[in-house]
């Protein structure tokens, strides 16, 4: 019964990576075949600015965005000269990263096949949102600060659950995540309340809300620090 048990276990978790393998390569062709954007520019010649004069945005080129997203081109385009394969590579990367995310949420509604059945009909109905479509996948600040704000829920809710000093170090790292979103496109600070409230609604003692509150705002600021700096 228990070598059953694991061969369909086994079988069941083959079965994800394959469902996960085949939404990366259908991110990965549809992506690579779209004609350049008109908003990709920006982010792809910020990027071979920074990394190839040492130029900082604001202060020496005009950039119209959150420094972010231009810092992580940078850092790939130092080995990569195929900017617009680059830099989109890090959005399909992102975007893979969020289907993870929400097949592993759906997969925790049951056990085997029917977990798995719920994950994949989760990363279905995403991949077939017109605007999943359309935005997904460019050379631009979409797909990276989506990644972190489901990353953010997924700690903060796993905070909620610990005590301690494994609580307040998940909810700094709750607001980190927040803060390297916000970073890199600005609409995502409009989060941070939505984050603050959730704990006001997890009915903290008063003391303990504080502290989660302060856990959260020092990890927002550690994570606007790319932001900040040039600030």
């Amino acid at each position: 019964g228990q070598s059953v048990g694991r061969a369909s276990s086994l079988l069941w978790w083959l079965a994800a990576m394959v469902i996960l393998g085949g939404a990366l390569a259908l991110l990965w062709g549809a992506n690579m075949r779209r004609g350049l954007n008109h908003d990709e520019h920006q982010f792809v010649a910020a990027g071979t600015l920074i990394a190839r004069t040492g130029a900082m945005p604001y202060r020496d080129f005009p950039y119209f965005h959150m420094p972010l997203l231009a810092y992580l081109n940078a850092a790939i385009f130092q080995w990569n000269d195929s900017l617009l394969l680059a830099a989109r590579t890090l959005s399909v990367a992102a975007a893979w990263g969020a289907l993870i995310w929400i097949f592993t949420l759906g997969r925790r509604l049951g056990a085997g096949g029917r977990g798995v059945l719920a994950g994949s009909a989760a990363i279905a109905l995403l991949l077939m949102t017109p605007l999943v479509l359309y935005t997904s996948g460019r050379a631009w600040n979409h797909d990276a600060p989506l990644l972190l704000t489901l990353c953010a829920i997924g700690t903060q809710h796993a905070a909620l659950g610990q005590r301690g000093r494994n609580r307040w170090g998940l909810l700094v790292l709750t607001g980190v995540f927040v803060g390297l979103a916000a970073a890199t496109r600005s609409s995502y600070l409009f989060l941070a309340p939505g984050f603050a409230l959730a704990l006001a609604f997890a009915q903290l003692p008063r003391r303990e809300l504080l502290v989660a509150w302060a856990a959260l705002l020092i990890g927002g600021v550690l994570g606007g620090v790319p932001a900040l700096w040039l600030l």
